[in-house]
């Protein structure tokens, strides 16, 4: 009975022995034979090879999985310089259109100046033909009266000269008396009026005057209006015309920069990184509610989310801030780390088609904490760059840059986006940068209409609409206070 019990339980053993290493034997099998399971499995073979006490089968998986990163690497080295070659070919197309884009937003911004000033003149000959209006008014009442004195007081000196009768003129006198009492008369109302009547003959030339002067400023104001309005014309078409050139270029690299971006990280700068995240987090503290991002600033909403214009555009997961010009500090919206940080593009270099740095330019990417839940937060087209990867950045605290015309931007802007990355407990900082690191900005989203958090339910990751958070709404002004 014992020799039996002792049996089974060598039996037993060894089938667990044998069990274990077909299991081993497979999965090197597998990683052998193309890479099948590797590919299916990265996640557990990152977790399986950064362990430690490996098993001598492990080291020969994780040997092979080695490889198979290597070679996965060259292939996404070589796809990006495909892709980059995509791109500067797209560029050269649109190249002339960037360069217009820019001439045509220089000359906006003329036109702005000057129907502004025409504005202002319109403004002040209206004010001057109001006043001109008053003073005719004035001195045609004025007219009126001194007409009303001059004749009482020829009435007043015709009763005094018996003259009240008489209403032929002098030579119509029937004698010589009646004749000297005629003249007599009129002398005396030429000498008690005649200041009047003076006084009268100079507020009609004075009002002649005035009449000119208003019908001046009327044929002006006229001119001033047709001119206005054909600067407003101007205007509105040359604004429609770059806003549908900037929308076609959008179209047309979206896809590509969609790749691009999928490849575009720095997975050395990460990988450096990733390694102090851990400690950094025990002195984290996530924030409440969502912070401002500038401060004491007058700021424009240029482009909406989720798309460039209201009838058509490409599409855009972000808000474009205008107002903010050159070396504007910006700030974290919420306590975070920072993920990703480039520099090194002309901080006013920016026009349709710059590639520099992906397109984005000068940029900051940060991972925030708000009520518990994680975001992404990009800010893009910098002037210039104060963090760098793996820094604990603080809400309106930290610096992170300042705002620019740098990489794929036709005048200063800031290109804010949200992305929302899941509850604290179901996600973590660390596999959020590692999602970053295997599909790049976007998380594996396609950069469309299906990736916004509406679309998706709320369902991590998104894009979230910063108007909504914000209250913005598309082309309108708001103060950001400190």
């Amino acid at each position: 009975m014992k020799k039996l019990r002792r049996l089974i339980r060598m039996l037993i053993f060894a089938a667990f022995i044998i069990a274990v290493f077909s299991w081993t034997q497979k999965r090197v099998t597998l990683a052998t034979e193309g890479n099948n399971d590797f590919s299916e499995r990265e996640d557990y073979y990152y977790e399986l090879c950064s362990g430690t006490d490996l098993s001598d089968e492990d080291k020969k998986v994780c040997k092979l999985f080695r490889d198979y990163l290597e070679e996965k690497q060259e292939k996404l080295e070589q796809e990006l310089k495909d892709l980059e070659r995509d791109i500067n070919a797209l560029k050269a197309d649109i190249a002339n259109q960037g360069k217009k884009i820019r001439e045509y937003t220089d000359n906006i911004e003329a036109l702005e100046r000057q129907i502004t000033s025409i504005n202002k003149t319109v403004t002040m000959i209206e004010e001057n033909i109001e006043v001109l209006g008053k003073q005719i008014t004035e001195r045609e009442e004025k007219i009126k009266q001194l007409d009303i004195q001059i004749r009482e007081g020829m009435v007043v000196a015709q009763a005094q000269n018996r003259t009240n009768s008489y209403v032929k003129f002098v030579m119509g006198a029937n004698s010589f008396v009646d004749l000297l009492r005629r003249i007599s008369a009129i002398n005396n109302i030429t000498n008690y009026n005649h200041s009047k009547i003076e006084e009268m003959e100079h507020e009609k030339a004075l009002l002649q005057a005035d009449r000119q002067e208003q019908q001046i400023q009327k044929d002006n104001l006229i001119a001033q209006k047709a001119e206005l309005k054909r600067k407003q014309d101007t205007y509105t078409k040359l604004r429609d015309m770059t806003e549908e050139l900037i929308d076609a270029f959008h179209e047309q690299q979206a896809e590509l920069m969609e790749k691009y971006d999928k490849l575009d990280s720095d997975n050395k700068e990460l990988e450096e990184a990733i390694k102090n995240i851990n400690k950094a987090l025990e002195s984290f503290t996530g924030s409440k509610g969502f912070g401002k991002f500038v401060k004491n600033k007058r700021i424009r909403i240029n482009s909406g989310c989720y798309y460039y214009h209201v009838t058509s555009g490409g599409f855009h997961a972000a808000i474009d801030v205008g107002g903010l010009g050159y070396g504007t500090p910006l700030y974290p919206i919420a306590n975070g780390y920072v993920f990703a940080a480039k520099a090194g593009c002309a901080y006013n270099g920016g026009y349709a088609g710059n590639t520099c740095n992906g397109g984005r330019g000068n940029h900051v990417f940060i991972i925030v904490e708000i009520d518990g839940k994680y975001y992404t937060v990009y800010y893009e087209h910098l002037t210039a760059v104060n963090v760098k990867v793996g820094e604990l950045v603080y809400k309106e605290k930290t610096v992170l840059g300042t705002s620019g015309n740098s990489g794929n931007s036709t005048g200063p802007h800031l290109h804010f986006a949200i992305y929302y990355q899941g509850k604290v407990g179901e996600t973590t900082i660390p596999q959020i940068v590692n999602l970053y690191k295997k599909y790049g900005i976007r998380f594996g989203l396609k950069y469309d209409i299906t990736g916004s958090c509406a679309y998706r339910k709320n369902k991590a990751p998104c894009y979230m609409n910063p108007m909504d958070i914000y209250g913005f709404a598309y082309h309108q002004y708001y103060w950001i206070g400190d």
